[in-house]
């Protein structure tokens, strides 16, 4: 699918809805926040620790801006509405559309778990979104991404 970008920036939010690497829909993201914590397991024993890591736990906060196909003239975001209104869990990839050498990109898979939509003369297709972290994120750098 050709895609036509309505706003600037470097990294892309991509999204198979299927939980594949399709990526049939993707979005200009204008900032994104990742944060994350690990959570306690009680490992107390005579001799060893009272405490060790426990489950990971992550979201991704991202503003961003929706693309249009130039062909079908339809957005991204009802599309990612609909994943939101679902309770659909897909694949995510962020990244640049084509990553250097010192380029990072991140994947995994998750849910909205917050979503809103922003029309209006100055600000076309905007949304912000809140992506839970279904498993774990991998992060790979360079052309190889």
């Amino acid at each position: 699918m050709a895609e036509e970008k309505i706003g600037s920036s470097t990294y892309f939010l991509f999204i198979d809805p299927l939980g594949g690497t399709a990526y049939s829909n993707v979005v200009c993201i204008e900032n994104f926040d990742i944060s994350g914590s690990v959570g306690t397991t009680d490992a107390s024993t005579m001799c060893g620790p009272d405490s060790e890591p426990g489950d990971i736990s992550a979201s991704i906060s991202l503003t961003a801006q929706t693309l249009l196909n130039p062909d079908t003239e339809e957005i991204s975001a009802p599309d990612l509405f609909d994943l939101f209104n679902n309770k659909t869990t897909f694949s995510w990839k962020i990244g640049k559309a084509i990553p250097g050498a010192t380029d990072f990109t991140k994947t995994g898979d998750g849910y909205f778990s917050a979503y809103g939509e922003q029309y209006s003369k100055d600000s076309k297709g905007k949304f912000t979104a809140t992506i839970t972290v279904a498993g774990s994120i991998v992060q790979t750098i360079g052309a190889g991404s």
